[in-house]
């Protein structure tokens, strides 16, 4: 049973996740949004959405653990499995078509790597440091706000630091012409109505996904008598990186 429970969560959560990137991507379409945006926000929040639901339900049922090794093992295969895949597929992509393709859809210039890898490198160390931290002075007695651990002080810390990136990448590139929306031509079918209804369904699917995967994987872990980082950091972090 928390296998059925555990591959439906994580059927709706993959399911739920892509007809958010079909809204979104169709709804920014709509409104003619440039695609760098649409990159680095509704597709980047659309596809680690499957992350946000699990862990919400986890964290909220007193799992932490789950939630932790989620978080971690996402970002280890987003930035190793999904971004090697990628660079391999879009690879092969390039050779069939015979490098056609516009330069400026096919090179990752270093002015965007030395801008957004730098977010990626500080929000890196940022989040390595705090664990090393946690690790060696964590779990002290006192109030919150002085304990160091991943509690309310940090995530409120956290999320300043990403609301903070979310307006930076805003009004960076609200200013680039260079990239309009031009190559979200496969979504010209997507009408607004659909587009609407698909990000109503993809949140309705995250929810309901969120809450079996997590039963699934709670009591998974119970049954086989294996902790609940290792089930959050290899088969959910997995199943919701698809």
């Amino acid at each position: 049973i928390c296998m059925v429970f555990l591959e439906t969560g994580i059927f709706s959560l993959v399911r739920g996740g892509d007809f958010l990137v079909t809204g979104g991507l169709g709804l920014a379409k709509q409104l003619n949004v440039n695609t760098m945006v649409v990159g680095l926000t509704i597709i980047a929040f659309s596809t680690s959405s499957p992350e946000l639901a699990f862990n919400i339900f986890a964290a909220s049922g007193d799992h932490g653990a789950i939630t932790i090794g989620n978080i971690f093992g996402s970002n280890i295969a987003n930035l190793a499995l999904v971004l090697g895949i990628g660079a391999l597929v879009h690879n092969r992509v390039l050779k069939k078509k015979n490098n056609k393709m516009p330069v400026e859809y096919t090179k990752i210039t270093s002015e965007f790597l030395k801008r957004e890898g730098s977010w990626l490198l500080g929000s890196t160390l940022g989040i390595s440091i705090i664990t090393v931290l946690i690790l060696i002075y964590g779990n002290v007695p006192g109030p919150w706000y002085k304990t160091i651990n991943f509690n309310v002080f940090t995530g409120v810390i956290l999320f300043l630091c990403f609301l903070i990136f979310f307006w930076h990448i805003l009004g960076r590139h609200k200013k680039n012409k260079k990239c309009q929306s031009k190559r979200i031509d496969d979504y010209d079918d997507c009408s607004l109505s659909k587009a609407v209804f698909l990000l109503i369904g993809g949140f309705v699917l995250l929810i309901f996904g969120g809450k079996a995967a997590e039963i699934g994987a709670v009591v998974g872990a119970r049954i086989f008598q294996i902790s609940d980082m290792f089930i959050g950091v290899t088969i959910v972090a997995l199943g919701t990186s698809l």
